[in-house]
Order: C-alpha cells, then structure tokens, then sequence
C-alpha cells in the first residue's frame, strides 16, 4: 500500500538507513530525478559526494514531527526537504520528501528583482527631478544604478556635432579593468549602435570578443577599456537622438534586468538634461543682449561682483544721437547703429568682457592690462568714433592697478565719458550713471531670484 501511494507522487521521496546512509526505496520521481537513487548505493551520491553531508540532520529527527529545510543541488536546481524518522521493518528509517522548487525560486528573485529595480527606478525619477543641479542629480542616478546592476562602471555619454562624450561616469571601487576614463567616442566607431539608439533600440553586449571580427572598431574601443559586457539605452528628446547611457561589465545574467532597468531611467534622464540645458539656455540668454549679442546689464551687475585680475581697467561708452536717429530715420537704423558700436567693441577689444548696459550705454572690461596698454586702446577706440561719419559716441575710460572696488574705477570711467558729451552737446550732462548702475544691481537681483525660484 505504502508503495502504491508513494509511486505516484510527484515529488521525490527516499528513505534512508540512519546509521549507513544506505538508500532503503527511491520512488519514481526520485529515480527520474537521481541517477544515483538505486536502492543500496549511499544517499549523499545522490548529490555528488564521498562522504556524509556536512548539514545532515539525523540526530535531530524524530518520529513525531517533520523538520523543514531548503538545499540547493549541485545543478543549480533548489528543494525543498521534509525529514523525519519513520518505522521500517524491524528498524528506524529516515524518510526524506523533497520538493523540486527551483521555478518557484526562479519566479520569487524575479520578482523580489522586479520590485527592487521598480523601487530603483522611483527612486531615480525623484533624484533627477528634486536635485537642484542636474550633475548631481545624474551622478547619484549613476551611482545607485552601477551598485544595483554590480556593474563595474555606468556612465552618461550626449552627442555632440560627430561625437558622443562621455559627461557623467561612476566606477565601482571594486572594479578590475583599468581606471582610466572613458573618452568622447567618435560617431563612426559604432555607427551601426547609433543606427539602432537612434530607433530607440537599446544595446546589450555580453561577450565583446565576439565583435572583433564583424564590429573591429567597436571591439577596439571595448577592449581598450577592458569592457566585457555592456548595455546602452538612448537618451532621446522626441525622435532626436541626444546621448546615451549605460552600464558595463555586470554579471551576465544580469543582462535583462539592466535593459529593462536602464531603458526606463533613460526616459527620466532624458527629460532632466532636456531642462538642465533649458534652464541654462534660458539662464545664458537671461545675461546677454538679444540684438547684439553683447553681455547685458544683468551680466554686467553679476560679473562685476567676481574677483577681477588686476591691473584693471574699464571704458564706458554712450552713444551720440540714438533718440535722433530712431525718430528721424527709423528704428532699424536705431538698431543698425547699436550693432555697429557693438561689432566695434568686440573688434577693437577681443580680450575684453563687452556688455551693453543701457539703451546707447556699453561698458568694456579689460583685466590684467597694464596702463600704458590700457591709453593706447582707449585713444585707438576715441578715435574710431571721432572719425565714424555716421554717428559718434562719447568714450570715457579709467584704469587702476589694484582698485578695493570695480564700480568705482567704472564710476571714474562714467564721469570721463560725461566729460566727453558734455563737450560734444556744449552743456553739462542731465544725469548721473551710477544710480543707474545702482537700479541695475537691484533689478539683477530680482533677475536672479525669478531664476532661482523657477
């Protein structure tokens, strides 16, 4: 009776000598499943081994209740065991039910991976978007990436005109190929990868020597940098490509996890370098003049407030006849006028910072210049617009070697060039320029705050 139940189940049940380790029966499925369980030969050759298993229970068993463990075989497979003693004959027996689980087992770590690499994955989305600087908002990304993956380095490559270069990147202090760098990889070495990011494909590598006959160029570059295996995943803003980002020489078996794991961060990446250059786009526009190109009144409140290198020295020009010229002729040839003085300065001064700080008023700032070159580029720029048929402008300049404060050598600046209109007009000048400065300092700060708290 007992064999006929036994025969029939689906799992593998032996029962064993105690003292001899000799198997007693094997049923169907233990036979299937052993090669090695025939009645006679010793249990523990049912796992490969010479001698008795290190972690054999038979001196905690009992006839009364069942001792539950978990094993895993030498094939990899994982069971589940139920042990206890059990009358046979005329002696004690050791009755050993096991239950193949590996597919469970299987299906347990991926999902305990599926929700760690979703945890993951929330995790990155909140750093990128609550991160105040975008560096180090991808630098934490990277680096919770790389741990996740036991990847020996992940990194951020954006393309740029025929390059794709390598912006972000974070190694592993356990990681074995060399710790040089990664460098810009030129468009042409993986043409064939770019191809596919480009269709937003991503790109998994698991053994890179098997490119150096049909991809030699990317082999090459694998090699260089001892990188065994590799995901990349596009970066993409709508259907343009903008970089990529990936991981390398992780555990093969990892492969999956990493292109389902970085083909969705890469969404979020995408997203936070799209406003990261946004918002610095706008921030870069926020400090320059929109028709000459020239640094404006922010830029110009914002730099005076860094440390300068001295000797030091500052022009300050105003334009003659701007409302005239708008009223009589047009504002184009307003504006022509203005991008004139503008083009000017940049020619005369290329070493200079150029700001236009007013509607007609420019400021040029000119370190580490000594003041006998500093009079020479000032009467060379006097004389420019002294001979300038279409218009004039009056020019004041100032030079110190080691001013306590910039706005005041521009303040000596500003007055020298009052001086100067007010020879040119033949009366005394209506205004003062610094509290115009002034008011500019205040609006800059209003600037900078709109930006800071946007």
């Amino acid at each position: 009776m007992f064999e006929a139940i036994v025969e029939t189940l689906p799992a593998q049940l032996i029962v064993i000598d105690p003292q001899t380790h000799e198997l007693l029966y094997a049923n169907t499925a233990a036979r299937k499943m052993w090669e090695e369980a025939r009645k006679g030969n010793k249990c523990y050759s049912i796992l490969g081994k010479s001698a008795p298993c290190d972690f054999c229970k038979t001196s905690r068993l009992s006839l009364d209740d069942y001792l539950q463990s978990e094993r895993d075989g030498s094939d990899g497979r994982r069971f589940t065991l139920w042990t206890k003693l059990i009358p046979w004959g005329d002696r004690t027996a050791r009755l050993e039910i096991v239950l193949d689980i590996t597919e469970h087992a299987l299906l347990q770590q991926q999902l305990e991976r599926d929700l760690r690499r979703k945890n993951l994955i929330t995790r990155t989305a909140r750093e990128l978007y609550e991160s105040e600087e975008l560096d180090a908002g991808l630098a934490s990304v990277l680096r919770m990436t790389g741990r996740y993956l036991r990847a020996e380095r992940s990194c951020v490559f954006e393309l740029r005109d025929d390059a794709l270069v390598c912006t972000h990147e974070w190694r592993s202090r356990h990681a074995t190929s060399p710790a040089s760098r990664l460098q810009n990889i030129n468009i042409d070495t993986i043409r064939q990868w770019v191809a596919r990011l480009e269709q937003r494909e991503a790109i998994h590598v698991t053994d890179s020597s098997l490119l150096q006959q049909e991809q030699p160029e990317a082999y090459d570059f694998l090699n260089r940098y001892a990188i065994r295996s590799l995901v990349l995943a596009p970066l993409s803003i709508g259907n343009r490509l903008i970089g990529l980002i990936g991981a390398d020489n992780f555990p093969v078996e990892r492969v999956n996890d990493a292109l389902a794991l970085l083909t969705t961060i890469s969404n979020f990446c995408s997203t936070a370098i799209w406003r990261g250059r946004t918002l610095a786009q706008l921030r870069q526009a926020g400090y320059y003049d929109m028709l000459t190109g020239l640094l404006n009144r922010n830029g110009f409140i914002r730099d005076i407030k860094a440390p300068h290198m001295m000797p030091l020295g500052v022009i300050y020009v105003d334009l003659n006849g701007l409302k005239q010229v708008n009223d009589e002729q047009s504002h184009s040839a307003g504006d022509a006028m203005l991008m004139d003085a503008a083009h000017t300065l940049q020619q005369t001064f290329p070493e200079g910072k150029c700001y236009r700080i007013g509607g007609d008023e420019y400021v040029v700032i000119l370190q580490g210049i000594e003041k006998r070159d500093f009079q020479h580029k000032l009467a060379h720029l006097k004389g420019i617009f002294t001979f300038r048929k279409q218009y004039s402008a009056s020019v004041g300049g100032a030079w110190h070697s080691d001013p306590e404060n910039i706005t005041d050598v521009v303040a000596a600046a500003d007055a020298e060039m009052y001086r100067e209109k007010q020879r040119h007009y033949g009366r005394k000048p209506q205004k003062l320029r610094m509290p115009l400065l002034q008011q500019a300092a205040r609006q800059q700060d209003e600037f900078q705050q709109h930006l800071e708290s946007n």
